[in-house]
C-alpha cells in the first residue's frame, strides 16, 4: 500500500513515538513512513547496542537514549514525558520493527480529533481476516483481553496492541510505571479509572521474520503481564479506599 501523505493542516500537532531496542535494520524506514503523516517523531532507544540511535537520528527523529535496557514500559514512559512538555493534538505509538503500517495513522487519530475517544487501540483482531494470531501468543492475547474486559466493563479485542493513539489529556493522565510489557495493560486500567474513553479500530499488520527484540518468551511475557495487572489493580484499590 502506498503512503498517503497528509496535508499540513491535518498533520498539525501530531507526534509519533517509537520505543526501540536493537532495531537498526528497520527503524529508519519506520520513521520515514511515519513522517509523512505527522509533525514530529520521537524515538526512545532503550539501551540498544547497535546503530538504532544513529539511524533514527539520521532519519529525522528526535532521539532519547536510555544508557541501559530497562524495558518497553520505561521507553513508553520516556516518550510520554517528552510529549507532555509540548502541545499536540495526538501522540501515536508505533513499534520499531516495521510491523505497523503508517497508512493507518489517519484512521487511528480520527476518533481523537472527533472527540469520540482519548485513547484509540489499533486492534489486530477486530477484523480477523486481516490478521490471524495463533499459538501461545494468540491465546495469551485472548486471555488478558477477557480479564481486562471483565474488570473494566469494556468490550475490547486486543489489549496488548502496541499501535495506539493518545490525546494530550491521556498522555498526561496515564504515564505508565510498569517498566516491562505490562505497561500496555496498566495504561488501560488507569485510563478507565480516570474516565478516559477508549475505542478500537482495525489495523493492518506486516509480519516480520524472527522474534521482535522486545518480545520475551511466552512464559516470561505472560508472567510480566500478570504481575503488572495485579500491581495496578491493588494500587487502584488502595487509592479508591482513600477517597
Amino acid at each position: 500500500m502506498a503512503n498517503r501523505s497528509m496535508d499540513e493542516t491535518n498533520r498539525s500537532g501530531l507526534v509519533v513515538g517509537i520505543p526501540a531496542f536493537n532495531e537498526e535494520k528497520t527503524i529508519a524506514q519506520v520513521i520515514t513512513q511515519a513522517r509523512s503523516f505527522v509533525d514530529e517523531v520521537i524515538v526512545c532507544d532503550d539501551g540498544s547496542d547497535d546503530l538504532t540511535s544513529r539511524k533514527a537520528c539520521d532519519a529525522g527523529a528526535k532521539v532519547i537514549r536510555h544508557q541501559r535496557n530497562i524495558g518497553y514500559g520505561a521507553a513508553l514512559s520516556t516518550i510520554f514525558m517528552q510529549a507532555a512538555t509540548k502541545e499536540f493534538a495526538a501522540l501515536v505509538i508505533m513499534d520499531a520493527d516495521g510491523q505497523h503500517d503508517a497508512n493507518d495513522i489517519p484512521r487511528l487519530i480520527e476518533p481523537i480529533r472527533g472527540g469520540a475517544a482519548e485513547i484509540v487501540i489499533g486492534s489486530r483482531l477486530v477484523e480477523r481476516p486481516r490478521c490471524s494470531i495463533g499459538g501461545c501468543r494468540g491465546a495469551g492475547i485472548k486471555v488478558f483481553t477477557k480479564i481486562i474486559n471483565a474488570v473494566t466493563g469494556l468490550e475490547l479485542t486486543d489489549v496488548q496492541s502496541g499501535f495506539r493513539s493518545y490525546s494530550c489529556r491521556a498522555v498526561r493522565s496515564v504515564l505508565p510505571y510498569e517498566t516491562g510489557m505490562g505497561a500496555s495493560l496498566e495504561i488501560l486500567l488507569r485510563a478507565v479509572h480516570g474516565g478516559l474513553p477508549i475505542t478500537e479500530i482495525p489495523i493492518t499488520i506486516r509480519h516480520r521474520d524472527g522474534l521482535r527484540n522486545y518480545q520475551y518468551s511466552s512464559f516470561d511475557h505472560a508472567l510480566d503481564l500478570t504481575f503488572a495487572l495485579a500491581r495496578t489493580m491493588v494500587h487502584q484499590s488502595r487509592v479508591q479506599s482513600l477517597l
